[in-house]
């Protein structure tokens, strides 16, 4: 699989204005247990804050972006997404089977291709009343990541067997995690059993007594160990009831890809796909033979209540359209590969006491310096107009981790930052910011000082100046 990832800089500022409305989505329905099946019968599918107008114009420049990237520049498809299963459950309970899970992940990857169709049996799969079939082939797979002695590393995987060696199946006792309310135990939960960075999807299967679906994360959020999905332990193929086929794994699996529902802006201002019909409603329940909704006459096409992101019942859930699969790849590309889609090809050259030609810098967007020298005698610093929030990342005779483990970080909530370099074996000691590591620099053997900037917050910093001089 190819790691390259062009720097999608168009892409963020879009985003960004999306991200202060949506945090992360949860689904809410009344239930009713009989032999732990949920046989629901009045109810909201999911229960959530989408992006609306800021949701759309971030997709949209998304997907022009991803288009003017050369498609050698892009990771190589099909995409492999790996997955981490994590099935909860209380003491005297039983987890979830590997039966059970291999059909669930079989049902994810059909989901994603073009072999998700409507069921011809029933009287509404008619071209007459459907506008497509079958669904689009998005060139998404779900395989389990590997897990050795505890750990995700990357995105390797081994397969599509849940039985496989080393299949990232995970079964974990625990009575208060596994009857679920997401206020309460999402971050204890993650915090102890989310694994990877954020390219593999963990998704937890859990109990939800307060009546919930599931919910998930956005990819442009940084989300940290609560990036993941969480569904209903028996809203799974073979379930039963109206939500007992696998599609609400589906439907969060689309949020966590940076699909947002099919109805979010409503008539005015639709989810940002080109190809779904701008929706003022959702769809609940499966009666399509009875009547077609379409609940923005003035806009092209009808509602689509066969779309995945919409809310209807699992029987009626078969499609992605093909500007969904671009905004997922986009998606991907961007956000969940592993440096957040950054990634510093241009590395800018300094020279010792010149200044570097001002930037500008994107919350997570990186920027790599390099500084020839003998010394390890020197100071950087970072300065910049007041908006936006930068942290300075120094390390000699290596590229900067862009972490706690760097020589030398500086992290002050601003964007003048500082950092100091000192050699004969003397501690490496920042300026204005917490002490890190004690790695030692000998002037006898160094070669070059790198730098690293990386923006955070929500805002873009600008006129960014990089400076590093000989220490005083």
């Amino acid at each position: 699989m190819s790691h390259h990832r062009p720097s999608f800089a168009a892409i963020q500022f879009a985003f960004l204005t999306a991200i202060s409305t949506i945090s992360g989505i949860e689904c809410h329905s009344e239930h009713h247990h009989h032999e732990h099946l949920r046989h629901l019968q009045s109810t909201t599918r999911c229960d959530t804050t989408d992006p609306g107008k800021a949701g759309e114009d971030a997709i949209i420049t998304a997907v022009a972006a991803f288009r003017e990237t050369p498609r050698a520049q892009r990771t190589s498809l099909p995409i492999v997404v790996p997955v981490c299963f994590h099935t909860l459950y209380a003491a005297g309970g039983a987890p979830l089977t590997d039966e059970k899970l291999q059909s669930t992940l079989n049902h994810l990857n059909q989901a994603f291709t073009s072999s998700s169709c409507c069921d011809r049996a029933l009287e509404w799969c008619t071209s007459e009343i459907v506008d497509k079939l079958c669904s689009t082939e998005t060139q998404i797979t779900f395989e389990f990541a590997e897990l050795v002695g505890g750990v995700v590393t990357g995105d390797t995987t081994v397969g599509t067997s849940v039985t496989a060696l080393n299949a990232c199946v995970v079964r974990t006792e625990n009575g208060d995690w596994f009857t679920h309310s997401k206020s309460i135990d999402e971050a204890p939960m993650k915090d102890a059993l989310h694994l990877g960075d954020r390219r593999v999807l963990n998704a937890y299967f859990v109990d939800f007594p307060n009546g919930s679906l599931g919910y998930a994360t956005f990819p442009f959020n940084d989300n940290g160990k609560l990036d993941g999905v969480v569904v209903g332990f028996d809203t799974l193929p073979g379930d039963g009831g109206r939500f007992g086929e696998g599609d609400t794994l589906v439907h969060e699996v689309g949020h966590w890809l940076g699909l947002p529902h099919t109805f979010s802006g409503g008539c005015f201002a639709s989810d940002g796909v080109l190809d779904t019909a701008k929706t003022r409603d959702p769809y609940n329940g499966c009666t399509p033979q009875l009547s077609r909704p379409d609940s923005c006459p003035t806009s092209t096409g009808a509602d689509p209540i066969f779309n995945f992101m919409d809310y209807s019942d699992d029987v009626c859930m078969y499609e992605f359209t093909t500007g969904q699969k671009e905004t997922m790849l986009a998606m991907w590309e961007f956000y969940r590969l592993g440096d957040g889609g950054i990634a510093a090809d241009e590395i800018i050259q300094l020279q010792l006491g010149v200044p570097s030609n001002p930037i500008d810098l994107f919350p997570r967007e990186k920027q790599l310096y390099k500084l020839p020298t003998s010394t390890c005698e020197v100071t950087c610093t970072l300065s910049g107009d007041k908006e936006g929030d930068v942290d300075l990342f120094v390390e000699y005779d290596q590229v900067p981790q862009y972490n706690d483990g760097d020589s030398c970080v500086s992290e002050s909530g601003g964007n003048t930052e500082s950092c100091r370099l000192q050699s004969s074996g003397r501690s490496l000691v920042p300026l204005g910011c917490r002490n890190r590591s004690r790695r030692q620099c000998n002037d006898l053997t160094v070669d070059a000082i790198y730098v690293g900037i990386q923006g955070y917050g929500i805002s873009t910093a600008k006129s960014l100046v990089v400076t590093c001089s000989r220490n005083a």
